[in-house]
């Protein structure tokens, strides 16, 4: 069980910003540390798979009214803090922003999208006048798996997905073992990592220094009465601020800040709500953390189909029945997914933008339905579409169509979105 308590210190972690662009930002970042002279660098050319150009295109910058990966890409090589990894984003200055404007429109940069690369790629040239850098991420968003400088190869490292493989080997019998009897130090974190999340709900609810605030003070006058709109409240809240640009730091799960809000913050507050004690709670935050990675590796991290809906959603409606009635085993797990895939299927990922908050909001609030729906009738929807006979058949014909289904609406999105003609990202 080694690998499921890897996966929570490792996937479950603080970032600043969508996470697409802040790896863009650390790529750039990283790349410079091996240059060494910033000054002498003549210009940066970057390739990014279509997944990490998609969800980075329009998605605000924290602390800033930029947006998009080119921008972020510029703060990377203005702030050098390639340390602060997927948090890299946080404390952005005028004069860095100044600065980063500059660059950008001395062309400084080039960003290319490789629409034949899916899911995590970003490779960054440095190229100065005595020097030349390469250096490549893959996988996971500040996996370096090849640098070199001035053709001398520094790292390269084989890429192999087991160095996030957390789950091949792995059951829901597993899960659910892992969940009720793991370290109180697995408690601790996950318990934190949530709190934040849950902070950063309320900074979007008291604070109006981001795009789409007024859509959550909108959401405030809305009936309170039931626990799905305040759920509901509190992750578009979260959510709108940091695709807005807010400064707000996200506890991101398996590679996306929006799954991370959708998996803890609906949990976070029921069972705070409920007077439910610490260790009940942080149980179900793990158990729905774990079903969304689980259901995300099946699929891979960034993929055309809406993540915060076909795993964060399912994660959260799995940790929400198991606090409504203190157990919850395979065959329930089962009902629950067969129940938001029948009630969700179609739902894809146009690139990461504020309206993502607004999906957010609805799969957090179709998750406690599930779990309501379940609890009081004990109802199971009948397999059909996209639900198979089970939870596991249920990932397949997810995956399947995730993979044969949606081969070309990736570059299709793309070709939609540069075809407006209001980003400059390729340059």
């Amino acid at each position: 069980m080694g690998c499921l308590k890897d996966y929570i210190f490792n996937e479950i972690v603080y970032t600043s910003g969508c996470t697409e662009p802040a790896a863009v930002a650390f790529a750039v970042a990283k790349a410079v540390d091996f240059f060494g002279d910033n000054e002498s660098v003549d210009n940066i050319n970057i390739d990014l798979s279509k997944n990490v150009f998609k969800n980075g295109v329009d998605v605000g910058i924290p602390g800033t009214s930029k947006r998009g990966n080119l921008f972020a890409a510029a703060i990377g090589f203005v702030s050098k803090k390639s340390e602060l990894g997927l948090e890299i984003l946080s404390g952005i200055d005028e004069d860095m922003i100044e600065e980063a404007e500059s660059l950008i429109s001395s062309d400084f940069f080039k960003i290319n999208c490789l629409f034949d690369i899916s899911d995590i790629f970003i490779s960054v040239k440095i190229i100065g006048k005595n020097n030349e850098v390469k250096l490549i991420i893959k996988g996971s968003h500040t996996n370096v798996v090849f640098v070199s400088k001035n053709n001398d190869i520094i790292l390269n490292k084989k890429f192999d997905e087991d160095f996030y493989d957390y789950f091949s080997n792995i059951s829901l019998k597993d899960i659910l073992n892992f969940s009720n009897n793991c370290d109180d130090d697995c408690f601790e974190y996950v318990y934190k990592k949530a709190m934040n999340n849950c902070d950063a709900s309320i900074y979007g609810i008291n604070n109006n220094n981001y795009k789409g605030f007024k859509y959550v003070k909108r959401l405030l006058d809305c009936n309170k009465d039931y626990d799905e709109k305040i759920i509901e409240l509190l992750v578009v809240s979260a959510s709108m601020s940091r695709m807005g640009g807010a400064p707000v730091r996200i506890t991101s799960c398996f590679g996306s800040g929006n799954q991370g809000i959708v998996s803890l913050v609906p949990i976070f507050f029921y069972g705070k709500k409920n007077n439910l004690s610490k260790e009940i709670i942080s149980k179900a935050l793990i158990l729905s953390c774990l079903i969304t990675g689980f259901i995300k590796h099946k699929m891979g991290k960034l993929i055309p189909l809406c993540g915060v809906f076909y795993a964060a959603g399912v994660g959260a409606s799995v940790g929400l029945y198991f606090l409504m009635n203190g157990f919850i085993d395979e065959n329930i797990i089962n009902s629950l997914i067969i129940n938001f895939y029948s009630g969700n299927a179609g739902v894809l990922c146009d690139g990461a933008k504020e309206s993502c908050a607004i999906k957010s909001g609805n799969a957090a609030k179709f998750a406690f339905e599930c779990a309501e729906l379940l609890n009081h009738d004990k109802s199971e929807f009948s397999c059909s579409g996209i639900s198979g006979n089970n939870f596991y058949d249920t990932i397949d014909n997810l995956n399947y169509l995730n993979v044969e289904g949606m081969k070309y609406i990736d570059k299709l999105f793309i070709n939609i979105i540069n075809n407006r003609g209001d980003f400059y990202e390729f340059k």
